[in-house]
Parts: structure tokens; sequence; C-alpha cells
């Protein structure tokens, strides 16, 4: 499962598809975000991890601010690009969505030692709608 999280975080950050520097996500970038979704401040042994609502908040605030030096920062190209009309079309997300997609499913049969079916035949966008 490693190999296949180094090869999703180098699929967002490498120049090689078609789409060039289009929605790329340096690792720079991504060790970043990672270091702000990590409370170490903590008093437990393991460190807290924001969760997607705190996340979600705090990187709407800082995308308001005149001066973004939170998440804002590091993901407001990326972001940017997502916008796009060319996104539907990305060589790069195509690749990643199969790449999640099986994390998903490694992670899932990991969890309870077999695939769930619905699990199994579908895309990751269709798992999270």
């Amino acid at each position: 499962m490693g190999k296949l999280v180094g090869s999703i975080a180098s699929s967002f950050a490498t120049d090689r598809y078609s789409d060039g520097l289009y929605l790329i996500f340096w690792r720079e970038e991504q060790r970043a975000v990672a270091e702000l979704m990590v409370n170490t401040q903590t008093d437990n042994s393991i460190p807290e991890v924001t969760e997607f609502a705190s996340f979600a908040r705090r990187y709407k605030e800082d995308e308001e601010r005149e001066s973004q030096v939170d998440f804002a920062r590091w993901l407001s190209t990326f972001s940017e690009d997502l916008k796009s009309e060319k996104v539907m079309k990305s060589q790069r997300l195509s690749e990643l969505e199969a790449k999640l997609t099986r994390l998903v499913q490694e992670l899932e049969t990991g969890r309870t030692g077999s695939l769930r079916p619905e699990i199994s035949d579908q895309k990751l966008p269709d798992l999270i709608q």
C-alpha cells in the first residue's frame, strides 16, 4: 500500500502528463498541507488529524483573507485548476481516479478482509456521491 500512496503523490507532482503543469500539486505543497492537517500539540501520543469539516472551514476562512497564509496558500493554484473546463479531460485526474479507486479498495479489504460488493465495481466518484 505504501507504494500505491507514493504513486498517488507522484501523480500529483509530476510534469510528465500532456496536461503539463495543469493540476500539478508539488511535493512541497503536499507536505505543507499534510503538516497543517496534523496537530502534534496534543497530550495524546498519537497526533490528531484535522477532520474534513474543520479543514473546509479553515480553508474557506483562509481563502477569504487578503493574505493567504494557511491552506489556501498551498492549495490556491490547484483549486483554480479544478474550476477550469479542461478538468474533465485531464490525463492526471484520470490516472489519479484509477489509483485512488485502487487505494479505497485496498483500504476496504484491509479493514474488513474482503471488498464490499458496492465498492468492487464502482469508480471513486460513484462512491462519494
